[in-house]
């Protein structure tokens, strides 16, 4: 083995453990603000706002996945095929039908 892979595992393992060894501050996010109360809750906004973006996705989600099947209803419709006997594989008359020799 050389002495270059060698001398830096060896500097890995010794900055390591010196990270190991030495105290970090916490972060700024887990820091508990000590001159400041935390804001109030508004169920009225957050309600309202729910609201107001269900309003907005509802239709939007139901058009763009559903505007499909309005439209081979509409061409089933049109071509005839909606009232059709074999609709979906099956007969309407349950009956078999006999031939004639």
């Amino acid at each position: 083995m050389s002495a270059a892979p060698a001398r830096s595992a060896f500097r890995r393992g010794l900055a390591t453990i010196t990270n190991a060894i030495t105290p970090h501050e916490a972060h700024p996010f887990f820091i508990k603000p000590t001159t400041q109360k935390a804001a109030p809750f508004s169920v009225t906004f957050y309600t309202r706002r729910l609201r107001n973006t269900g309003l907005m996705y509802v239709p939007a989600i139901a058009g763009f996945f559903g505007w499909s099947l309005f439209m081979a209803r509409m061409l089933n419709y049109r071509n005839g095929v909606a009232g059709s006997p074999w609709r979906y594989g099956r007969e309407q008359n349950p009956v078999p039908v006999r031939l004639q020799n």
